[in-house]
């Protein structure tokens, strides 16, 4: 009754691929949820000027490329070009920093409910499965370069 078609060798999608897409898609999200963030700084960059002091200027200042980031991580991912593995190793630290992880999204859980105790369980399974990301980024990087596209020079 059923026929399966079984796929050719280029057909398939890797899992590598897969995932690298799953990873594209989140960076859109994290690019979604940071949006208003990043207009409103580069308002106030362009409308009031850097803060006056320094420290402050400076994270201002890669708060905006760390979100303007997003936008060439997800495409990097999703097109699975091999500039985005060194693009998502410089952003992880700065993820942290800033708290935009790629699974920053599942904090909105809490607003209705607002339990600190629940909070910081879900700040804790974020924080643990952007640096799960991490590794399975550094294990796709390592292992299967077949998932990625070759680098047009």
């Amino acid at each position: 009754m059923f026929s399966f078609k079984i796929m050719n060798e280029k057909d398939r999608i890797s899992r590598s691929a897969i995932i690298l897409i799953v990873f594209g898609v989140l960076d859109v999200v994290s690019l979604c949820r940071t949006a208003p963030l990043l207009v409103r700084a580069v308002y106030g960059i362009c409308r009031f000027g850097l803060p006056w002091r320094t420290l402050v200027a400076v994270f201002e200042i890669v708060r905006v490329l760390l979100f303007s980031s997003f936008a060439v991580s997800a495409y990097a991912f999703l097109c699975r070009r091999r500039w985005a593995f060194p693009l998502y190793y410089c952003q992880f630290p700065l993820r942290l920093l800033f708290f935009s992880t790629s699974l920053g999204f599942l904090t909105l859980i809490n607003r209705p409910i607002q339990s600190m105790p629940l909070h910081f369980t879900i700040a804790g399974i974020v924080t643990v499965a952007e640096i799960a990301r991490l590794v399975a980024t550094i294990m796709i990087h390592k292992r299967d370069n077949n998932a990625l596209e070759p680098i047009i020079a």
